[in-house]
Formats: C-alpha cells, structure tokens, sequence
C-alpha cells in the first residue's frame, strides 16, 4: 500500500495505535479535525483513505462525506464505532453513511491495516477503481451469469444468494449499486429493495424477475419493485447486451 490516509475527528488512543501500525504498511498519515477541514484543504482525488469515527458524525457531516465517496478516484471511507448491541457486524450508521469498511471499537491496528489492504486492492483512492455491484439471486445459474457479465463489463462483483446473507456482511458495505431477484427464500427482493430505501445510502437498485410461475407475471413483479424503490427493472431471461445498458445507465445517472 502506499498514499495518504487522513484520520479524521479520532480521539487521542485511537491515534495512537494507528500511527504506530499505518506507516509500516507504506501509509503517510494527515491528522485533521473535522470533515470540513479535510474538504476545504483537500481534492478527494489526493487521499488514499478517509478514517471517520462513527460515533461522532451528524447527518451534517454525510454532504461533506459524499463528496469523497461519489468522486470516482476517490478514497476509500473506513469507519470504526462502536459494535451494536445486537451481536451484528454492521451497525445502521456504516450503511446510512455509506463507508467502504467498518472497525469496531476498541479498534484493533492490525484489523484497520488489513482493512486498508484491501481496499486498496479493491483500487479505491485511484483512478483505476472499479465500480463494486452487489448481486442477490438464490440461482446459481443466474449468479454465474450475472457474475460474468458485470466482469466483463469492468465491474467488481459481491455475489450473494439471499439477502440474508448480505445484509450483515461487511463485503457489502458501500456498493455502488444493487442487482436483485425479485422471489427468493426467506426475505425477498421486495423486503430487501425497501431495507435499502429505509437505511442505506441512497444507490440505485435494479430490480430482476422471471416472475412466478403462472400467479404474477414479469411485469407485474417487476412493477411492484419500481413501486417500493427500485431504480429500473429488467425480466429475465437477461440477454447480456440490456442487462448492461440498464447498469451503465444507473451508474451514469
């Protein structure tokens, strides 16, 4: 690894044991107040990583947050926190923010080094960074083929087969869009396009369906996604050629 992370807002012990791991991992560390401090000196494009302290951001702080996670070469956003209560991984502030990586309190070095690491290998903080797209769908077949469009497209891909599976892992947190079967065991897409427009980060979602069986049509599925927040639509089969255009055109918008 190499760059610029900028620590901002952690307190004293935190600091700490981060300056002590970070630049062995070739990182140079900028220490800054605030947010406001580091978008009024810095272009998002000059820093590797963004390190925030979850538990001391206001929702004002997300407009000067956005601007790092929407530039396309910009950094990487870790987060650290304190774990919820409830035993999960993610706690609703790393989705509503929309950071790339989170580390519990009390924050372990070696975990944000490695976290750092991959990041980095995920190419965020350079222009060559790939747009990463969250796939559910409880087919194999149809993962497969996703899969394999969207790397052939030049995207990253986080495959998962129900949203059971996604909502509490820590590979999915700031995707820059989500792809999602409609009819799934356990939660559906319907339940999960709305768990994304309730506490997410606003990204688009893009709905898929082969309908079921002879009870709801394609369309009428499909319509019942757009109602609940779903960006656009597509039934399936999916021909590689539509797929693609629909995804191009939620990333361009």
């Amino acid at each position: 690894m190499n760059g610029v992370v900028a620590l901002v807002g952690l307190d004293a012990e935190i600091l700490q044991k981060l300056s002590d791991v970070l630049p062995r991992a070739g990182l140079r560390i900028l220490t800054v107040r605030d947010l406001s401090g580091l978008a009024d000196g810095f272009r998002p494009d000059q820093i590797a990583f963004v390190a925030v302290d979850l538990d001391r951001l206001s929702n004002s702080d997300r407009i000067l947050l956005d601007r790092f996670i929407d530039d396309p070469a910009g950094p990487g956003i870790l987060a650290v926190g304190t774990p919820p209560p409830d035993g999960t991984r993610i706690p609703p502030a790393a989705r509503r923010f929309g950071v790339h990586g989170f580390v519990p309190k009390p924050v372990d070095p070696a975990a944000f080094a490695a976290l750092a690491g991959k990041l980095a290998e995920w190419g965020y903080g350079t222009p060559e960074r790939r747009r990463r797209v969250l796939v559910i769908d409880d087919s194999r077949t149809i993962r497969a083929m996703v899969g394999g469009y969207l790397e052939r497209g030049g995207f990253r891909t986080v495959v998962r087969s129900v949203w059971e599976d996604a909502i509490d892992d820590p590979e999915t947190l700031g995707v820059d869009l989500v792809v999602t079967d409609i009819f799934m065991p356990g939660m559906g897409g319907v339940e999960g396009i709305r768990l994304v427009r309730e506490g997410w980060r606003p990204l688009p979602v893009l709905a898929m369906s082969g309908g079921l069986e002879d009870r709801m049509s394609p369309g009428k599925t499909l319509q019942a996604a757009e109602i609940v927040g779903a960006d656009a639509s597509i039934a399936k089969p999916l021909p590689e050629e539509p797929f693609m255009a629909a995804v191009r055109g939620l990333l361009a918008g």
